[in-house]
Protein backbone atom coordinates (compact mmCIF):
# COMPACT_ATOMS: atom_id res chain seq x y z
CA UNK A 1 0.00 0.00 0.00
CA UNK A 2 1.20 3.54 -0.78
CA UNK A 3 0.64 6.27 1.75
CA UNK A 4 0.65 9.96 0.97
CA UNK A 5 0.86 12.42 3.80
CA UNK A 6 -0.19 15.96 3.02
CA UNK A 7 0.93 18.62 5.43
CA UNK A 8 -1.60 21.38 4.89
CA UNK A 9 0.21 23.80 7.19
CA UNK A 10 3.48 23.46 5.27
CA UNK A 11 1.69 23.80 1.93
CA UNK A 12 -0.17 26.89 3.13
CA UNK A 13 3.08 28.46 4.40
CA UNK A 14 4.65 27.81 0.98
CA UNK A 15 1.67 29.33 -0.81
CA UNK A 16 1.76 32.34 1.51
CA UNK A 17 5.50 32.90 0.79
CA UNK A 18 4.84 32.60 -2.95
CA UNK A 19 1.96 35.09 -2.74
CA UNK A 20 4.15 37.55 -0.80
CA UNK A 21 6.97 37.20 -3.33
CA UNK A 22 4.58 37.74 -6.23
CA UNK A 23 3.57 41.08 -4.70
CA UNK A 24 6.93 42.54 -5.69
CA UNK A 25 5.42 44.45 -8.59
CA UNK A 26 7.42 47.60 -7.94
CA UNK A 27 10.67 45.62 -8.05
CA UNK A 28 9.68 43.93 -11.33
CA UNK A 29 8.51 47.16 -12.94
CA UNK A 30 11.61 49.01 -11.71
CA UNK A 31 13.77 46.41 -13.44
CA UNK A 32 11.68 46.79 -16.61
CA UNK A 33 12.04 50.60 -16.37
CA UNK A 34 15.83 50.27 -16.24
CA UNK A 35 15.67 47.91 -19.22
CA UNK A 36 13.55 50.42 -21.18
CA UNK A 37 16.09 53.14 -20.39
CA UNK A 38 18.90 50.93 -21.72
CA UNK A 39 16.93 50.03 -24.88
CA UNK A 40 16.23 53.70 -25.63
CA UNK A 41 19.81 54.85 -24.95
CA UNK A 42 21.01 52.24 -27.45
CA UNK A 43 18.46 53.57 -29.93
CA UNK A 44 19.98 57.05 -29.63
CA UNK A 45 23.62 55.96 -29.61
CA UNK A 46 23.71 53.04 -32.04
CA UNK A 47 20.54 52.48 -34.02
CA UNK A 48 19.48 56.06 -34.83
CA UNK A 49 16.11 54.58 -35.85
CA UNK A 50 12.49 54.33 -34.76
CA UNK A 51 11.28 51.36 -32.70
CA UNK A 52 10.11 49.85 -36.01
CA UNK A 53 13.67 50.06 -37.36
CA UNK A 54 13.06 52.95 -39.76
CA UNK A 55 16.16 55.16 -39.90
CA UNK A 56 15.59 58.70 -38.67
CA UNK A 57 15.48 61.48 -41.25
CA UNK A 58 19.04 62.82 -41.68
CA UNK A 59 19.91 66.26 -40.35
CA UNK A 60 19.48 69.09 -42.82
CA UNK A 61 22.72 70.25 -44.45
CA UNK A 62 22.20 73.72 -42.94
CA UNK A 63 21.85 72.37 -39.39
CA UNK A 64 24.66 69.84 -39.75
CA UNK A 65 27.04 72.58 -40.96
CA UNK A 66 26.56 74.56 -37.74
CA UNK A 67 26.35 71.58 -35.34
CA UNK A 68 29.60 71.19 -33.37
CA UNK A 69 28.87 68.56 -30.71
CA UNK A 70 27.97 65.04 -31.82
CA UNK A 71 27.85 66.26 -35.41
CA UNK A 72 27.30 62.74 -36.74
CA UNK A 73 24.42 61.93 -34.36
CA UNK A 74 20.74 62.68 -34.84
CA UNK A 75 18.78 63.76 -31.73
CA UNK A 76 21.98 64.07 -29.72
CA UNK A 77 23.48 67.48 -29.11
CA UNK A 78 24.38 67.68 -25.42
CA UNK A 79 22.73 64.32 -24.76
CA UNK A 80 19.97 65.62 -22.52
CA UNK A 81 17.14 63.76 -24.25
CA UNK A 82 18.84 60.35 -24.16
CA UNK A 83 20.38 60.86 -20.71
CA UNK A 84 17.29 62.24 -18.98
CA UNK A 85 14.89 59.41 -19.76
CA UNK A 86 12.68 58.76 -16.74
CA UNK A 87 10.49 56.00 -15.41
CA UNK A 88 8.08 55.68 -12.51
CA UNK A 89 7.62 52.15 -11.18
CA UNK A 90 4.68 51.17 -8.98
CA UNK A 91 3.20 47.84 -7.96
CA UNK A 92 0.81 48.14 -10.92
CA UNK A 93 3.17 49.08 -13.77
CA UNK A 94 5.82 51.39 -15.13
CA UNK A 95 5.50 54.75 -16.87
CA UNK A 96 8.44 55.62 -19.12
CA UNK A 97 9.39 58.66 -21.17
CA UNK A 98 10.96 62.10 -20.98
CA UNK A 99 9.99 65.28 -19.20
CA UNK A 100 11.91 67.39 -21.74
CA UNK A 101 9.61 69.81 -23.57
CA UNK A 102 11.29 69.08 -26.89
CA UNK A 103 10.91 65.27 -26.58
CA UNK A 104 7.42 65.41 -28.10
CA UNK A 105 8.58 67.78 -30.85
CA UNK A 106 11.34 65.43 -31.97
CA UNK A 107 9.16 62.33 -31.70
CA UNK A 108 6.21 63.70 -33.69
CA UNK A 109 7.93 66.47 -35.67
CA UNK A 110 6.58 69.92 -36.48
CA UNK A 111 4.91 71.36 -39.53
CA UNK A 112 5.21 74.88 -38.12
CA UNK A 113 5.99 77.25 -41.01
CA UNK A 114 8.63 79.46 -39.37
CA UNK A 115 10.44 80.26 -36.16
CA UNK A 116 12.03 78.05 -33.52
CA UNK A 117 10.96 74.42 -33.89
CA UNK A 118 9.75 74.84 -37.46
CA UNK A 119 10.15 72.16 -40.09
CA UNK A 120 11.46 69.45 -37.76
CA UNK A 121 10.76 66.01 -39.22
CA UNK A 122 9.26 63.30 -37.03
CA UNK A 123 11.94 61.02 -35.61
CA UNK A 124 10.05 58.52 -33.47
CA UNK A 125 12.31 57.45 -30.64
CA UNK A 126 9.87 56.31 -27.93
CA UNK A 127 8.43 52.81 -28.05
CA UNK A 128 9.42 49.18 -28.25
CA UNK A 129 10.05 46.88 -31.18
CA UNK A 130 8.99 43.24 -31.36
CA UNK A 131 12.56 42.31 -30.40
CA UNK A 132 12.36 44.70 -27.41
CA UNK A 133 9.00 43.19 -26.38
CA UNK A 134 10.47 39.68 -26.49
CA UNK A 135 13.43 40.82 -24.39
CA UNK A 136 11.16 42.49 -21.81
CA UNK A 137 8.98 39.37 -21.64
CA UNK A 138 12.05 37.15 -21.18
CA UNK A 139 13.28 39.37 -18.34
CA UNK A 140 9.81 39.23 -16.74
CA UNK A 141 9.71 35.46 -17.04
CA UNK A 142 13.19 35.18 -15.49
CA UNK A 143 12.14 37.47 -12.63
CA UNK A 144 8.98 35.45 -11.94
CA UNK A 145 10.87 32.14 -12.05
CA UNK A 146 13.26 33.51 -9.42
CA UNK A 147 10.39 34.77 -7.26
CA UNK A 148 8.53 31.47 -7.41
CA UNK A 149 11.74 29.49 -6.97
CA UNK A 150 12.59 31.41 -3.79
CA UNK A 151 9.18 30.77 -2.22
Amino acid sequence: MIHIKLDADQALRGLHRTAQNLQQGKKLFGMLGETLRSIHKDRFEKEQASPDGEKWTPLSAKYQAKKRKNADKILIHDGYLKNLLRFQATNEGVTFGSDRKYARLHHFGSNKASGKGSGIPARPWLGVSKKNEDYLLAKTEHFLRNVIGNS
